[in-house]
């Protein structure tokens, strides 16, 4: 495996390309250019193909415009990347229904990510959904239990 297609300089250079992004329509250029054909999410949502995943993060974006993500740990092996990350981003539109609060919102997770051909392929993605809906004042801390 070259420098070119390891899976860290892959992540590092779409990374790179997602934060030059100026609009939802690069970033939707941005996500076409580096998901495979036959790219498939799996999460707490389900499994997600290529066009309902660049759908469910635009809808994300619109949501927090200034939305800025950070990988803080990565580890790569063969064409797999795991990476920690975090992310934070201020309310200011609808997202999953709720009307925007102004709030600052806090998020991280950890994403298994695979390249295939120098794209993503697959991913596993595991965050904390009751957290965000916290801090968005949707569910009380106590329902967290």
């Amino acid at each position: 495996m070259s420098d070119q297609t390891h899976p860290r300089t892959l992540m590092a250079d779409f990374d790179r390309q997602m934060a030059a992004a100026d609009s939802s329509d690069d970033v939707t250029r941005v996500l076409e250019r580096w998901l495979h054909e036959d790219y498939v999410r799996h999460d707490a949502m389900g499994r997600l193909d290529r066009a309902e995943w660049i759908r469910t993060y635009t809808e994300l974006l619109l949501a927090f415009p200034d939305l800025f993500t950070a990988n803080v740990i990565t580890l790569a092996e063969d064409d797999w990347l795991a990476h920690k990350w975090s992310a934070t981003g201020q309310h200011t539109a609808t997202y999953f229904g709720v009307p925007p609060t102004r709030r600052r919102v806090n998020a991280a997770g950890i994403t298994l990510t695979r390249f295939s051909d120098g794209r993503i392929l697959e991913e596993h993605s595991s965050w904390s959904k009751a957290d965000v809906m916290h801090a968005l004042a949707i569910i009380p801390i106590s329902a967290l239990g």
